[in-house]
């Protein structure tokens, strides 16, 4: 029976490294001793992957591209996604002829900004869908 309370009382137990450590036995775990010696489940990991996404989304709502952000048509926003989980926040709003083609609306223009970055060079087949999938949006 999985409760609140439950939840919580382990939290208490375990405490909260937000780091790789070492438990008792010495075996590589995180948070709330949570086991990753042995790797992860696809399942948790999509938990992660959705989870971070959605603060990814937010960080960039909150910058100062979140107007621009906000107002993209879906496929765009998909792909600035795709970019900031690839990159982090921080280096996608680095991409600023990307990001004033994108407040014009000029997605051809925008995806031919993003290809014209160490990130398409460094990963050209992911940057040529996602810069497709932004002209096209």
């Amino acid at each position: 029976m999985l409760t609140d309370e439950l939840v919580e009382e382990i939290k208490r137990e375990e405490g909260f490294v937000p780091v790789v450590y070492l438990d008792a036995k010495g075996k590589k775990t995180i948070g709330y001793g949570t086991l990753i010696e042995d790797g992860i489940s696809e399942a948790e990991a999509e938990l992660l992957l959705r989870h971070r996404l959605a603060l990814m989304a937010g960080e960039i709502e909150r910058s100062r591209v979140g107007g621009t952000y906000r107002n993209l048509e879906p496929g765009a926003k998909r792909a600035v996604l795709n970019m900031a989980y690839n990159m982090g926040v921080p280096n996608l709003l680095g991409f600023r002829k990307m990001w004033a083609a994108l407040t014009e609306g000029d997605y051809a223009r925008a995806a031919l900004e993003a290809l014209d970055s160490v990130y398409a060079r460094e990963l050209p087949a992911r940057a040529g869908r996602v810069a497709e999938r932004m002209r096209s949006a």
